[in-house]
């Protein structure tokens, strides 16, 4: 239970992140950044750890696969 509320907090987090983001002028990663670190203090996220591995799988491949994707093959071949 524990687990849902973790994700489930984060997840409105991210909503009030792009909210700001739309009414604001400051980039949504920076405000994405600043409400990281605050997150970060509250006893809730303190033992909370991500597996390097389980971030590549996730994240990473799938930026990799779109720009790719994306790619010129001409631009590619040079």
């Amino acid at each position: 239970m524990l687990n849902i509320t973790k994700i489930l907090s984060l997840g409105i987090v991210i909503v009030l992140a792009h909210l700001l983001g739309r009414r604001s002028k400051v980039p949504l990663p920076f405000i994405l950044i600043g409400l990281g670190m605050l997150f970060s203090g509250f006893p809730l996220y303190l033992n909370l750890t991500f597996n390097p591995d389980l971030f590549t799988f996730l994240i990473i491949a799938p930026l990799m696969y779109i720009e790719a994707k994306g790619a010129s093959r001409y631009w590619i071949g040079r």
